[in-house]
């Protein structure tokens, strides 16, 4: 399933500063610094330094601005977002983000020592479940009637089984993310898809609940 890259550079304090600084001095062409938009962005984030980089729109890319978060022991892009109405298609923004990063980040890490780690662009459950969990959310879309949910009692065991363990190993698996999972890789319509997106947001919220009430008995 197609995702959004994620870009995180590692280092000392110095170092981290010193590849900040040099990023900045090499943008160029299209790329540039949006000083004004810094300014914005870090009057309401007190504390945490943001720098903020406009890519002008041209034949083969849309014109985005991309916000570099530096903190003390690391430098992350935190969004790029179209200067345009809408938003920006996963290949739009992936290509944008290693554009940035060719141009500007991979020289700069060169010269400083930091260390620059990419995600993949495309990604499969195991990126937000354990093994287990995910082996349970894909035998639930193998035997499920695509035509009728969790609805029979027989489907609904493999579903619970997933959510339960899910809500067990603490994933950081949101519905928005399972309901995109559902559809282009587990084989449900997006109707059915936002279904159980919603039931699994809603049983997860549940037996989140019922362990806080476990704990305060």
């Amino acid at each position: 399933m197609e995702v959004f890259q994620e870009l995180v550079v590692r280092g000392e304090p110095r170092q981290i500063v010193e590849t900040a600084e040099f990023i900045c001095k090499l943008v160029a062409d299209k790329w540039s610094r949006d000083v004004l938009a810094e300014e914005q962005v870090n009057k309401w984030s007190p504390g945490v330094k943001t720098l903020c980089f406009d890519r002008s729109r041209d034949e083969r890319l849309p014109g985005a601005a991309l916000f570099l978060t530096q903190k003390t022991d690391a430098l992350t892009v935190t969004n790029i977002v179209p200067r345009e109405s809408g938003q920006l298609a996963y290949g739009e923004y992936n290509a944008l983000l290693s554009e940035f990063i060719d141009r500007f980040v991979q020289p700069a890490v060169a010269r400083t020592g930091a260390q620059m780690d990419v995600s993949d662009p495309q990604a499969d459950l195991e990126r937000w479940l354990t093994p287990g969990a995910a082996k349970k959310l894909r035998a639930f879309c193998a035997v499920a009637n695509k035509r009728s949910g969790a609805s029979h009692p027989s489907d609904r065991k493999f579903w619970f089984d997933f959510v339960v363990a899910a809500h067990r190993e603490g994933a950081a698996f949101p519905a928005s993310t399972l309901a995109r999972w559902l559809n282009e890789v587990g084989g449900w319509d997006e109707e059915w898809a936002s279904k159980l997106s919603i039931q699994y947001e809603q049983a997860r919220g549940l037996l989140e609940y019922a362990d806080h009430q476990a704990v305060g008995a």
